[in-house]
């Protein structure tokens, strides 16, 4: 069901797609963070993908938006849903708990317009927390590349940080729709079919942290991540290379080995065993590099610690 669709006397060159679950302590503020963009104003879809609380009643009262409802189908789903009644010839998928900053979309058209053979660009991010506060910034070098083994390797936006070039996401299939996890990992290795990947560099996101996060379940994105690595590099995929299998693999269980024993702890604290010994199968599968990721990451968790007691 459509709701709300805005009259516009000109086609916006980019739509902002927001899919929304349960997200109505912070999609007011995705939606103004899109509303907001100047000089380049955005079309604005909100799909509502089935969420419980007031998400959908909160986007109703902002104008300017299309508001777009629909039964629970998962992110995936929702962002392809908006995506069809998108006219702009380019996009950003907007996650409901995250902003676009003041000139994301003007440094995004940048890119693009001066790089026409780009699939995909995309820029920097705060980490915000759920109050709004900044808690870290993550520059970006700038670079390009069209190589799928360096995207499999170290290209790993968050979508809303990104856009995409239309004609070049409908040319590789957009995302697969048996995946409901690292989507867009998948999507990224395979645009490089249809162009190239350009970062700017330019701070374009704030992006926010807080309980709610499929981030907080860093094993299961753990696994959905390797097995599309495995479905590309893997002598069966597309882009077959076991030297930057075994690379990459080593990289990102490496990388999700820094957190998947706090999500251990948590989950048995919380009395949840079967997320706690799915998380340890996870950290065990990935042995020996799990444990490198772990060590790594323990004088930065004990440093967090004394900076939470210094300040209680």
């Amino acid at each position: 069901m459509i709701e709300k669709i805005p009259h516009s006397a000109e086609s916006p060159r980019c739509s902002v797609i927001i899919p929304a679950y349960n997200a109505a302590d912070f999609v007011v503020q995705a939606v103004h963070s899109a509303l907001s963009q100047r000089p380049e104003a955005p079309q604005v879809i909100v799909v509502d993908d089935g969420s419980s609380d007031t998400t959908a009643a909160l986007v109703e009262k902002i104008d300017g938006v299309t508001l777009i409802r629909q039964a629970n189908a998962g992110c995936p789903a929702a962002r392809l849903a908006g995506l069809k009644h998108a006219t702009g010839a380019f996009f950003i998928f907007l996650d409901a708990d995250d902003e676009l900053l003041p000139g994301a979309i003007t440094a995004h058209l940048a890119a693009m317009d001066a790089a026409p053979q780009a699939a995909m660009v995309f820029g920097a991010n705060h980490r915000i927390d759920a109050t709004g506060a900044r808690i870290a910034t993550y520059p970006q070098k700038p670079f390009e590349t069209a190589d799928p083994h360096v995207v499999a390797f170290q290209v790993t936006p968050a979508p809303s940080q990104c856009m995409y070039r239309r004609s070049a996401f409908e040319a590789v299939g957009g995302y697969d729709p048996a995946l409901r996890l690292c989507e867009d990992s998948d999507l990224n290795i395979r645009i490089t079919q249809a162009g190239s990947i350009i970062c700017h560099g330019d701070m374009v996101l704030n992006y926010r942290m807080h309980g709610g996060q499929a981030t907080k379940r860093p094993s299961k994105i753990c696994r959905a991540h390797l097995g599309v690595i495995r479905n590309h590099l893997g002598p069966d995929g597309t882009f077959p290379d076991a030297t930057e299998l075994a690379r990459s693999l080593k990289k990102w269980k490496q990388y999700y080995g820094r957190n998947i024993p706090i999500e251990i702890i948590r989950t048995a604290l919380r009395r949840d065993l079967p997320g706690s010994a799915a998380a340890l199968k996870t950290f065990t599968a990935c042995l020996p590099h799990s444990a490198v990721g772990a060590v790594d990451n323990a004088p930065d968790l004990l440093r967090q610690r004394l900076k939470r007691r210094k300040s209680a």
